[in-house]
This record gives C-alpha cells, sequence and structure tokens, in this order.
C-alpha cells in the first residue's frame, strides 16, 4: 500500500509569499533594521533597515516639527508683546495719551545730529550693524548734500525717506533744495529756525498756543485752535515730528492739547467767533496724520474733516463756522480746501471727500470775477482783490491750476508788491502767504521776480533776540518773530504774524510745485474738471 506524503513544497512557497505582503509587527521591523544595520551595505538587509529608518523617521517628523514650530512661535510672540508699543486703537473717544507713549524714542537713542536736524533718520536699529562673513555687501547710502547755516553748526548726513508724505521736506531733500537757493535760501532757512525756537519758548505750559502768546497784543482772545494749528503746520513744514531732538517736544505737546480739545463732532472747544479754528485745526492734523502715521492723530483728522464736507455750501465754498449757508467766503474757504488737499495727501478715509474738493473747485470758479481778473471775497464784495491769491492757490492745490481764471488771476497778481514798509493791501502777511505759494506753484519768471523780493523782506524785518535761549548742544542762540507788517493788519498776534512768515519761507520745500508733470516721479495724481484747463496734482 502506497503511503500519501504530502507534498509541501508549494505551501512553503506559498507562505513565503503571504509573509512577504504581511505587514510584521513594530518588534521585528525594528529588530531586522539592526539586524541589517549590522550588513554589508550593499545586501538587501541593510537595504531594508535603511527604508525602515525612513518609514519610521517620517510619521515623527509630522508630529515633532508642527509642535517645534508652535513652540517658536509662542517664545517669539511673548517677547513681541513685552516691546509691542500701547495699543492706540483704545484711545479713540478717550482721554488721549502722550505721544511719548505712541511714538516711542528709537532703542539707539538719538543720533548725534546738529540744531538744523529735526528729524530722526528712521532706519531700523540694526541698520548698522555689520553683515555676516560671507553676505553680500550692502551698498553706502547715498550721500546728502550739508547746507550750511550761517551761525548753525551744519547737520550730519542723513538718508531722505523716499515714498513718504511730503518727503520734500525731510532734511536732506530740503537742504538740496535750500543749497541752489545760495546766500538767500541760507539766510531764509537760519530765520526759520529762529521762528520755530520763538515759537517752541512761548508755547503755553499745557501744550497750546494763543494769539497773545510771546507777547503779542493778542486781537480775537485766545483762538487756541487756530494759533495751535498755526504753530503746528509751521513745525510740520520743517518736518518736525514728535520725535524730533529740538523741536519734538513742542509738536508731541501741540498735538496732544489739539487733540484733547477736540469735540465728540470734530469741532473744538475755545475755538474764535468765526470758527476759524476748525479748518486750520484740520489742516493741522491732517498734515501731521501724513507725516507720522499714529492711528489716534489719523483718527482726529478724520473727524476734524466730516464737519469741512458736511458744512460745505450748496455753491462749493464756505462760510464762517462752517454752516451751510448761501454766504460764500473765499477767505475762511482757503483754509477748508488746504485741509481738504492735506486730507487726500494722507489718504484718511472720510466719506465725500473727493466730491467735497470737486465742489470746492466749481465753488471757486464761481467766485472769479472775470471782468476785473481777480476772485472775490465774497460775491458782494471783491475786498480790493485782496483774495486773488487765495482762489489761485487753492484752485492749484484742487487741480485746476491751468484753468483760464487762474491764468488771469496771476497776471493780476503781477501788481502784487511785497514791501514791508509799504503793504500792498490792508492785511499784507494774510494776502503774501496765500500770493508766494501760488507764484511758487506757477513758477516762471513771475516767481523768480517775487522770491527775490518777498524773502528779503520777510527775513530783513524779523525781530531777533540774540542768545535768547541754549540750543542741543548748550549753546546760546537766536529765536526771532515778526510784528504786523502794517497798522491795519487785522491780527496783531505774533504768534500769528510769525508762523504765517515762516511758512512763507519754506514754501521752497514744503510742497512740490504743481506744476511739474506727476510722470516725473510717478506720483499718485489728483485732478478735478476738464482735461484741458486743468492739472493733476502730485499726492507724495
Amino acid at each position: 500500500m502506497r503511503t500519501r506524503t504530502r507534498d509541501t513544497s508549494g505551501w512553503s512557497i506559498h507562505r513565503s509569499l503571504l509573509e512577504l505582503f504581511d505587514e510584521p509587527t513594530f518588534r521585528a521591523r525594528v529588530h531586522a533594521v539592526l539586524d541589517g544595520l549590522g550588513r554589508p551595505k550593499d545586501s538587501g538587509e541593510y537595504r531594508y533597515a535603511t527604508l525602515q529608518i525612513q518609514r519610521l523617521a517620517a510619521p515623527a517628523a509630522a508630529v515633532v516639527l508642527p509642535l517645534l514650530i508652535l513652540l517658536l512661535l509662542a517664545a517669539a510672540s511673548r517677547v513681541q508683546r513685552k516691546a509691542a508699543p500701547v495699543d492706540r486703537s483704545i484711545w479713540i473717544g478717550r482721554e488721549t495719551p502722550p505721544l511719548a507713549v505712541l511714538l516711542p524714542p528709537s532703542p539707539d537713542g538719538p543720533p548725534d545730529m546738529s540744531p538744523t536736524s529735526p528729524d530722526l533718520p528712521g532706519l531700523p536699529p540694526d541698520a548698522q550693524a555689520v553683515p555676516p562673513e560671507g553676505a553680500p555687501s550692502v551698498p553706502p547710502p547715498e550721500p546728502m548734500a550739508v547746507f550750511p547755516v550761517p551761525g548753525v553748526v551744519p547737520s550730519v548726513r542723513m538718508p531722505v525717506r523716499t515714498g513718504t508724505p511730503l518727503s520734500t521736506r525731510e532734511p536732506g531733500t530740503r537742504l538740496r533744495i535750500l543749497e541752489k537757493q545760495g546766500e538767500r535760501g541760507s539766510r531764509s532757512e537760519l530765520a526759520v529756525l529762529r521762528a520755530l525756537r520763538w515759537l517752541k519758548k512761548y508755547q503755553e505750559p499745557n501744550g497750546q498756543w494763543l494769539t497773545q502768546s510771546g507777547g503779542g497784543p493778542g486781537g480775537h482772545g485766545g483762538a487756541a485752535p487756530a494759533m495751535t494749528g498755526l504753530a503746528l503746520l509751521t513745525f510740520l513744514a520743517h518736518a518736525e515730528r514728535a520725535d524730533s531732538p529740538e523741536f519734538g517736544s513742542a509738536v508731541r505737546r501741540g498735538l496732544e492739547w489739539l487733540i484733547a480739545n477736540q469735540r465728540p463732532d470734530g469741532r473744538f472747544a475755545g475755538s474764535d467767533p468765526n470758527e476759524y479754528s476748525l479748518p486750520i485745526a484740520a489742516y493741522a492734523l491732517c498734515e501731521a496724520s501724513a507725516m507720522t502715521g499714529v492711528p489716534c492723530v489719523r483718527e482726529a483728522a478724520e473727524r476734524a474733516v466730516s464737519p469741512l464736507i458736511r458744512g460745505q455750501n450748496p455753491g462749493g465754498l464756505w462760510s464762517y463756522r462752517c454752516v451751510p449757508e448761501e454766504r460764500n467766503d473765499t477767505s475762511y474757504s482757503g483754509w477748508c480746501a488746504q485741509a481738504l488737499k492735506a486730507a487726500m495727501i494722507a489718504r484718511l478715509d472720510v466719506p465725500g471727500l473727493r466730491e467735497a474738493a470737486g465742489r470746492a473747485v466749481a465753488g471757486f470758479k464761481a467766485s472769479y470775477d472775470s471782468e476785473a481778473g481777480i476772485f472775490r471775497y465774497t460775491s458782494q464784495d471783491a475786498h480790493g482783490g485782496s483774495l486773488t491769491g487765495t482762489g489761485v492757490l487753492c484752485m492749484q492745490l484742487l487741480g485746476a491750476g491751468k484753468d483760464y481764471r487762474v491764468a488771469g488771476a496771476l497776471s493780476w497778481l503781477d501788481r502784487a508788491t511785497c514791501r514791508w514798509d509799504e503793504p500792498w493791501t490792508a492785511n499784507p502777511i494774510y494776502a503774501w502767504y496765500y500770493v508766494t505759494q501760488a507764484r511758487f506753484h506757477a513758477g516762471g519768471a513771475a516767481w523768480e521776480k517775487w522770491d527775490r523780493q518777498f524773502a528779503a523782506q520777510l527775513v530783513g524785518h524779523q525781530v531777533v533776540l540774540a542768545a535768547a535761549i541754549e540750543g542741543l548742544d548748550g549753546k546760546p542762540v537766536e529765536i526771532g518773530f515778526w510784528k504786523p507788517a502794517g497798522a491795519g493788519e487785522f491780527s496783531q498776534s505774533y504768534v500769528y504774524n510769525t508762523t504765517l512768515c515762516a511758512l512763507m519761507l519754506t514754501v521752497y520745500y514744503r510742497n512740490l510745485q504743481t506744476y511739474q508733470p506727476p510722470a516725473e516721479t510717478g506720483d499718485a495724481d489728483i485732478g478735478f474738471g476738464d482735461k484741458e484747463n486743468d492739472i493733476r496734482i502730485r499726492v507724495m
């Protein structure tokens, strides 16, 4: 009888194939890996071991790496919370915080700068760090011109902050512009510095300026928001901010006072009877917002511009107290229009801003007397044409500088003179403030003629007080102010006269000339009206 034996050869092969596709246990894989690592590198066992190591490492990395990243982010967040500035948004509608908190000084301390260098460079703290070995070299900063001011230590070289609003005011650019003026530019800059130091010395203890600050006769009571706004505009025209070495404290305290005295409706406590304070203070806050970027300043500026838009007359201009009515006042409207332009430069988020600027252009066009070639004060009062410079400047700022009315008014302004002892109008400083800017924006031979005349007159009639205060270096420096140019000057305030005269002398760098094509710099533009007669105004 044959004994049947089981053929196990096929079963063995089948079992081996199953074991290949079976997932071994973790312990078996570890033993196989340890065993394979001891085998020759060209063996299958060794290759299996390395493959298993990769398979084991992938899940671990998927868990460990994200966990490590989360730990690093948490640590960075703790460091940032310790060094972060105060959340500025919490101050809206509450007591205004000190701008020293909102604008902390540089961690490296103030740079080594003379009194003629009013602005911090704004570079990151590690900008001067030595690059690591092997790193690509960083090109040196663009060399800056050093403009000598008589009797003042020259400015250190400072980089210009390009691409920022109102960048022509920055020290490097400003000094290069003034250098082209030669001795006239040097003398005017020294007069501006004297005026800024006078304003700083006679700022009231609470941060405001009054019409009578500095010993002036006063005139219309305190009018603190208007005077404070004019003083701030003068500092801002010279690129002074709350962190500036010499004038920073004056700017900071002035802004703090102005914001603290703003009412919820955007207007200001302590205004003058006709409320010129509203557009002047709004103008100052808009420029401060454009130059500082501080949120609480921006929001105060937006609140101040809103009543200007609500109070615009149906005809496009404004009247006293910014209440809509039929009376169109070119003088009051001049400050409103300047505030609107500053708001656009600062890119404020105020509903109806551009539409209000367009209506203002229509209003100024309607105030033009084509027969006389002037802009009238009101429809019933031409005021001798003394507001013609106001109409021209506002048309230029709002993009209508090539309108035929502007050309006609500029021709009429050829008769204007700037002679301190023989005033051209009853309110010469006020008229010169507008004529100077209008001529500057128009450029050409008419501006050059005016430039030679007005700068010498203003510098020559500044009241200079020698060795009145100590400069940053501890040495005595001069301060200066202006008295009224004529006995009939509307405002006898030294603050009023000094700010307007100083603002005239900053015309060279305060704003870019509007007749220059925007394509030259690639800046954004703003314009209203028809394309043939209007020009585009750069928002820097």
